[in-house]
């Protein structure tokens, strides 16, 4: 059976049911790096901000829940995976470290809260998406204040695949990057632990990482 490593961090023990559940792996909490040894994929939960320093912006009172020892054992954790081809799957703040970690400058405080917008409640799948994931769902939940922008041709020239973007400031603005793909990466801005067994986008990313791990199991 494969296993997967899961940092602690937001849903955490809903992240392992989905991934037991829709993937049938096993997992292991990672701790520190050596913990990392043995895993067959990465995932790297939501939780509080990325540290600016990480993308090269400087500290600000915009920003709350910044951990530099979780950013130095995450952005360690995603090096090493890189370095032998472990596949990760990042939710929410995951998505975001993943971001950094590729180079990009995340928006450190989008212009409205995600949870709440326009006087209805996105944590119940409703924020619109546009992109390929809209073949599974219209929608995803949202519960965020940082975001991936949506840099098109810097992300291409990574070999990223946008999968999905949202809106943010205005309706049609289509500024943040909701999903992406890597070589050896998948990651969503919102929460796909949380409806995974009813939400089809949110089953969808996690079917994808069950077949990064597959394969790279099957080239191993």
């Amino acid at each position: 059976m494969a296993v997967i490593g899961v940092t602690t961090g937001a849903f955490d023990a809903d992240i392992v049911q989905g991934i037991r559940r829709v993937g049938g792996f096993g997992t292991k909490w990672i701790n520190d790096l050596d913990d990392m040894h043995g895993i067959d994929g990465l995932v790297l939960p939501g939780g509080g901000d990325v540290h600016p320093e990480r993308y090269g912006e400087p500290m600000s009172n915009l920003i709350y829940g910044a951990s530099r020892d979780r950013d130095e054992l995450e952005f360690g954790a995603v090096r090493i995976a890189n370095n032998l081809g472990i596949p990760i799957f990042g939710i929410c703040r995951g998505h975001q470290v993943l971001g950094a970690s590729a180079g990009i400058k995340l928006i450190p405080n989008i212009s409205y809260n995600h949870t709440q917008l326009g006087g209805r409640d996105w944590r119940h799948s409703a924020h619109p998406i546009y992109g390929p994931m809209q073949e599974f769902s219209p929608g995803v939940n949202s519960l965020h204040h940082q975001a991936v922008p949506n840099q098109a041709e810097l992300l291409a020239e990574l070999g990223i695949e946008i999968l999905a973007v949202s809106d943010n400031a205005e309706v049609g603005d289509r500024v943040i990057v909701e999903a992406m793909r890597g070589p050896n990466f998948i990651s969503c801005q919102w929460h796909p632990e949380l409806d995974w067994n009813t939400w089809p986008a949110s089953r969808q990313m996690f079917l994808y990482f069950k077949e990064m791990v597959e394969s790279h199991a099957t080239e191993r």
